[in-house]
């Protein structure tokens, strides 16, 4: 990075106007093979995973049937998706971004280690993942339990937001799969009228945006 651009990023996080924007490529930075479909494919021959297949050109896009051991192979490819991800090491990368002052992260990736990086330090936070046109609160009660955003919600300046907008790896009706889950992730996101959570009073404060893990290859990501 250049020195102009460095500094300028660095004078944007002591102001607290530059948010996180964390691709779907982020939980591999420290992995030699940094191609997340490569090692889904490698994860799925190994474990010998059947009744899903890749679309060649749209990478994390699945071909399915209707019908695997009484389970659909969306339930099934949801499943092991899942244990992919609970079964990769948090980096420490995590841990130096959740010591930086983002009051914003977006995190295009269904993984949970920016969470795990806020709890290893002590740092407070908030959870939020979208499923399909509702976002759901993390509870401050029970960490391991999430609220349906109902009515209009404006996050808190002071304390950051952890934003999964990919929906979460432990839930598996988020997890966009197919197309079919794609086009029921985009449509309601196109009219903000029903949208509860009110990211205005963040993103009115954002003059600067922080992009790491992305491959720029996928129209989706380019899209989103």
């Amino acid at each position: 990075m250049e020195t102009k651009a460095l500094e300028l990023l660095l004078s944007k996080l002591e102001d607290g106007t530059c948010a996180l924007i964390l691709g779907p490529e982020f939980l591999l930075a420290d992995q030699e093979e940094q191609d997340l479909v490569q090692q889904l494919k490698n994860y799925f021959a190994e474990n010998k995973l059947e009744g899903a297949e890749f679309l060649k050109d749209d990478g994390f896009f699945y071909k399915t049937g209707n019908s695997v051991n009484k389970i659909t192979e969306r339930e099934n490819l949801a499943l092991n998706v899942s244990e992919f991800y609970q079964q990769q090491p948090m980096h420490e990368y995590y841990s130096s971004l959740a010591e930086m002052p983002f009051n914003l992260i977006i995190s295009l990736s269904p993984d949970n280690f920016m969470e795990k990086a806020f709890q290893k330090i002590n740092k407070p936070y908030e959870l939020i993942y979208y499923q399909k046109g509702d976002f759901y609160r993390q509870r401050k009660d029970n960490r391991k339990k999430f609220e349906k955003i109902q009515e209009e919600y404006i996050p808190d300046k002071n304390t950051a937001m952890i934003l999964n907008l990919l929906g979460l790896c432990n839930k598996y009706d988020s997890l966009i799969l197919t197309y079919d889950d794609f086009f029921k992730f985009l449509a309601p996101l196109l009219n903000t009228i029903n949208i509860k959570l009110s990211l205005s009073t963040l993103l009115e404060d954002m003059s600067s945006f922080l992009f790491l893990g992305f491959k720029y290859t996928k129209w989706y990501l380019n899209f989103i």
